[in-house]
C-alpha cells in the first residue's frame, strides 16, 4: 500500500476494517442462530473483535501525510449510528445485531454497552491514534472487559456484588476480575507491539497496575456503564500519572 496516495491508502484500509467488522458480526450471528454459542458469548466475541480494529492502524498513512488517517473511525461512527437506529427506531428483535450483541434479545440494549463502545472507539481513533494510551484503553475496555464474563461463567466460584448496583443485579466473580487483569495486560502488549512497534512500551509494572485498576472499576461499575467507566478511569490515571 506504500505506492498509493495517502487518501487511497486510507480508503483501502477503511474498506478492510469494514469487511472485517461485517464479517465478524455475520459469523457470530450464524453461530448464535445454530445454537453453537449463546448470545452472551457472541456479544463478548464481537466486543473483543471490535476492540481489535486498532490492529489495522498500521495500514493507515501517518498524520504528517494529511488528515485522511482519521478515516480509521469511519466504521465505529457508522456502526454507532446503525446501532442507534436499530435500538431506538426500528427495534427489530430478529435483527442480526440484536441477536449477536444484546444480552436478552431486547433491541434497546444496543443503546447501552454496544453504542457506548463505538463511542469509545471513535474517541480513541481520533485522539489516541498510534499511541500507548490508545492501546491501553482498548486492551482494558475491549479485551479485559470482554473476557471477564466468559472467564467468570466458566470458572467463577467466588462471587461478589458491587455496592453500587441494585440487589437484583448480576453478581460478578473474583475469577472474572482476574480475567480483566490478564486480558488487559495481554491485550495491551499485543496491540502495542503491532501498532507502535518502534515506540517504547509502558513498563510491565505500570501495565499491571492499570490492569488492576481496570478490574476494580469493572467490578464496581453497573454493567450498563462499564464501557464508559473503564476508559475514563484508565485515561485519567494515565494522564495524571497516578500509577
Amino acid at each position: 500500500m506504500t505506492s498509493l496516495s495517502p487518501l487511497q491508502r486510507d480508503l483501502s484500509a477503511t474498506a478492510v476494517i469494514l469487511f472485517y467488522v461485517v464479517g465478524l458480526v455475520a459469523i457470530c450471528d450464524a453461530l448464535v442462530q445454530r445454537a453453537w454459542i449463546s448470545s452472551s458469548v457472541s456479544r463478548k466475541i464481537v466486543h473483543i473483535g471490535a476492540a481489535s480494529w486498532l490492529l489495522f492502524w498500521p495500514l493507515y498513512s501517518s498524520p504528517k501525510d494529511g488528515p485522511y488517517w482519521r478515516l480509521n473511525v469511519f466504521v465505529p461512527v457508522a456502526k454507532g449510528l446503525e446501532l442507534f437506529v436499530k435500538g431506538a427506531i426500528s427495534r427489530d428483535p430478529d435483527d442480526k445485531d440484536v441477536r449477536s450483541m444484546s444480552r436478552s434479545g431486547n433491541p434497546s440494549e444496543l443503546l447501552l454497552g454496544p453504542f457506548q463502545f463505538t463511542g469509545v472507539m471513535t474517541v480513541v481513533g481520533l485522539f489516541f491514534f498510534r499511541q500507548n494510551i490508545g492501546c491501553l484503553i482498548m486492551a482494558a475496555v475491549g479485551v479485559g472487559d470482554g473476557v471477564a464474563p466468559i472467564v467468570g461463567r466458566r470458572f467463577g466460584r467466588n462471587k461478589y456484588r458491587s455496592p453500587l448496583v441494585p440487589k437484583n443485579a448480576d453478581v460478578k466473580s473474583l475469577e472474572g476480575s482476574v480475567g480483566v487483569c490478564v486480558g488487559t495486560i495481554i491485550g495491551y502488549y499485543v496491540f502495542a507491539m503491532v501498532v507502535i512497534p518502534s515506540e517504547p512500551l509502558i513498563p510491565v509494572s505500570s501495565v499491571c497496575r492499570y490492569a488492576l485498576a481496570a478490574a476494580v472499576v469493572e467490578g464496581l461499575s453497573p454493567s450498563n456503564i462499564d464501557n464508559i467507566a473503564i476508559p475514563v478511569s484508565i485515561f485519567s490515571l494515565y494522564r495524571f500519572q497516578v500509577l
